[in-house]
């Protein structure tokens, strides 16, 4: 696969001038949140090499898949494509950073021996192209809240030391947009307050010459 790292750095780095908080309610953590708004950054960046890469993929699914996995992703299920429903099997209407992030999922079995193991990083390897750079790979598994079922779990694309990193950046502004919404906050909240404080005063302090007067 090909991966435009150049673009995708360029629009993480963008993501400084962008509002990424934008919910009156919303000031707090939600990593759910936060990765469905950073996967784009990921997506938009990876291609096909070529159609035998994709075929040469797609085969190696086929064969090494569990039966609920090659059941959900490779037989005919209804699919709603351009407004149209459709019978088609789900894998062709994955982008090539779909199909990448579903074949981390495969042979995720913590069952399996380590040459298998080792085997399907293998492939993934040979697969990812310029994701990967001269660095040792560290292979990160998906945090739980990131499946449901265990068919659905595997390799997260933290794997990648660039997405990583991006990733990293991403967290760290949203964060920091989070904090200066909720300061936002608090300083509209102080300074209302300092206000009536004043107002309170001012009316404590005529109120009481008026009563010395009577």
């Amino acid at each position: 696969m090909l991966f435009d790292r150049k673009k995708f750095v360029e629009s993480i780095i963008a993501i400084a001038d962008t509002k990424l908080v934008n919910e009156e309610r919303y000031y707090y953590y939600s990593s759910e949140k936060m990765r469905a708004k950073f996967l784009p950054f990921f997506s938009e960046c990876v291609s096909w090499e070529s159609e035998e890469e994709r075929t040469i993929v797609f085969d190696y699914m086929r064969k090494y898949g569990v039966q609920d996995q090659v059941e959900r992703d490779f037989s005919p299920s209804r699919q709603v494509i351009n407004r149209e429903v459709l019978y088609v099997p789900v894998y062709e209407t994955w982008s090539a950073a779909d199909a990448l992030l579903m074949l981390m999922t495969y042979r995720n079995s913590p069952k399996l021996v380590q040459a298998t193991v080792q085997e399907h990083r293998n492939f993934i390897q040979q697969i990812a192209g310029n994701l990967l750079s001269e660095e040792p790979i560290t292979w990160i598994y998906k945090d739980p809240s990131e499946y449901d079922r265990a068919i659905d779990r595997g390799y997260s694309y933290m794997t990648f030391p660039v997405i990583a990193r991006g990733a990293s950046y991403f967290e760290y502004v949203w964060k920091l947009q989070e904090k200066q919404s909720a300061e936002s906050k608090e300083q509209e909240a102080l300074n209302k307050t300092v206000k009536e404080v004043a107002q309170l005063s001012s009316l404590v302090t005529s109120t009481l010459s008026q009563l010395h007067s009577v």
